[in-house]
């Protein structure tokens, strides 16, 4: 019985500070403040795209460089097998399996940094989207004032 008595205190204490802060709360100045956020996400968003993308081309680059290695490698263990040279070979095939895993690696990533450009590239168009709603709401609220 005390418990259930204590509850409902506690209830109409809640809705009572609710009411007040309904009535102090203004929804011009909440929208401002909402729109303030969201610049601010927009901010960080584009900064994390931008690493992101720096980061995704530095990997395609290092993937090509990996690749072209390989290649390199292909030829000079051919060129050694021409002259007859086939501990050469052997070593160039060595490296060229170390460039061909790398490359493997390298192209994985940048697979991975492109997944990551788009996705913080949706975000950020989902961020200006809110952003253009919350600016229309704010001038509906401004002309209702």
């Amino acid at each position: 019985m005390w418990s259930n008595l204590i509850k409902r205190v506690l209830n109409i204490g809640k809705a009572k500070a609710n009411d007040a802060l309904d009535q102090i709360e203004d929804p011009v100045q909440m929208i401002k403040l909402a729109t303030v956020e969201l610049e601010g996400a927009i901010a960080q968003a584009t900064k994390a795209l931008a690493v992101a993308m720096a980061n995704h081309k530095k990997l395609e680059r290092d993937h090509e460089q990996f690749r072209l290695e390989s290649l390199g490698w292909y030829q000079k263990a051919a060129a050694a097998m021409q002259n007859g040279n086939e501990a050469l070979a052997q070593k160039a095939l060595t490296q060229k399996a170390l460039a061909d895993k790398k490359e493997v690696e390298y192209k994985l990533l940048a697979e991975n940094a492109a997944r990551a450009v788009g996705q913080l590239g949706e975000q950020l168009d989902d961020y200006k989207l809110k952003l253009q709603e919350v600016k229309t709401k704010q001038s509906i609220y401004i002309a209702k004032a």
